[in-house]
């Protein structure tokens, strides 16, 4: 049972995140005029290469592992299994990289910014600096609940809880920078056919 409890939480998890992506397109609206670029009308698929910025495929990355991660450092403290941890902290080790490469190395910059639109930037930003912050303060608890061990029992047992504390606020402050990133995109623009981003000058339809 306790090998099913833990399984049926990821599952449950990773189909919530399906399910609020799905969501998200269902709601948009439509639009009449296809969004096709040059080299997409001459039969050739869009790649890598043809985006103005990777940012949105390396940021899911750390969403999905800084949401999984304390669930599963949650579970270990509930049913006792080490595993649990040890796959927490991997996570939670991977979410922070991510996390970090998303805002530095994969970080689109963007310009001609209405002053709304820049507030909105600054609080993302604002949201994705305290989503490393919280993420690493999340490991090095961690990494002290599982390998300090001449600490003692009792404080191994506060650092847990303390993991815990700072994995969920790292999961907010994730969700709080994806809202704010979805609304730059779905609002205001910012970011579909490179729109309002540096060295791209845009489609005209």
């Amino acid at each position: 049972m306790r090998r099913i409890i833990p399984m049926l939480f990821i599952i449950t998890l990773i189909m919530a995140v399906g399910l609020m992506a799905h969501d998200e397109k269902e709601h948009a609206k439509p639009d009449s005029t296809p969004a096709v670029t040059h080299k997409q009308e001459q039969g050739r698929l869009p790649g890598l290469d043809d985006f103005p910025s990777l940012h949105p495929l390396v940021v899911h990355f750390p969403i999905v592992l800084l949401l999984i991660a304390p669930g599963l450092w949650l579970l270990g403290l509930w049913s006792k299994t080490r595993s649990h941890f040890y796959i927490a902290f991997t996570l939670g080790a991977l979410g922070l990289l991510g996390a970090y490469m998303a805002g530095s190395w994969f970080h689109p910059h963007a310009h001609e910014l209405s002053d709304e639109a820049q507030t909105v930037l600054d609080l993302h930003d604002q949201w994705a600096d305290w989503t490393i912050i919280t993420a690493g303060l999340t490991l090095i608890t961690m990494g002290g609940a599982l390998w300090l061990k001449q600490i003692g029992q009792a404080a191994i047992r506060v650092l847990g809880i303390a993991a815990l504390v700072l994995g969920f606020s790292a999961a907010l402050c994730v969700a709080r920078t994806g809202h704010y990133g979805a609304a730059l995109t779905h609002i205001y623009g910012i970011g579909p056919q490179g729109e309002h981003l540096e060295g791209h000058s845009g489609h005209e339809h």
